[in-house]
């Protein structure tokens, strides 16, 4: 499995020969973004577009930001598409890009049916919970 980092330049190439695939994850976003807005979010910048390789094959792609926090810097996970492919050979090379980033953590918003799956195969920790109060 090899990890590749896609150029802001190239993020709507990309999203057009197979990251649109990330369009999925914005159906679980509870509206907090929408296909056309994630994208154009990776086309500024505002989130780093990666996918992993294995073969000639992606197999996940993830939007990222590399976050500084007042006691620790995060790589977060704003959304996420790897169908069958959550194990620690396709997360390591992702592990391994935190690492170089500087971060010491993996950090994400799931519904808990992905964080039961998180934890079972990558060992993933609970948190907190968020919540939402209409005004």
């Amino acid at each position: 499995m090899r990890l590749f980092i896609v150029p802001t330049h190239l993020a709507m190439k990309a999203w057009h020969e197979g990251a649109c695939k990330l369009a999925e994850a914005t159906d679980k976003a509870m509206g907090e973004v929408t296909p056309d807005q994630l994208k154009m979010m990776l086309g500024r910048g505002e989130r780093q577009l990666v996918g992993i390789e294995n073969g000639a094959d992606v197999v996940a792609w993830f939007a990222v930001s590399v976050d500084q926090m007042p006691n620790i810097r995060v790589l977060y996970i704003y959304a996420a598409w790897a169908p069958g492919s959550v194990n620690l050979e396709v997360f390591a090379p992702l592990a391994q890009f935190a690492r170089d980033s500087g971060a010491s953590e993996i950090r994400g918003a799931s519904s808990d049916a992905i964080m039961r799956i998180w934890r079972a195969k990558l060992g993933a920790e609970k948190l907190y919970n968020v919540f939402r109060i209409e005004v």
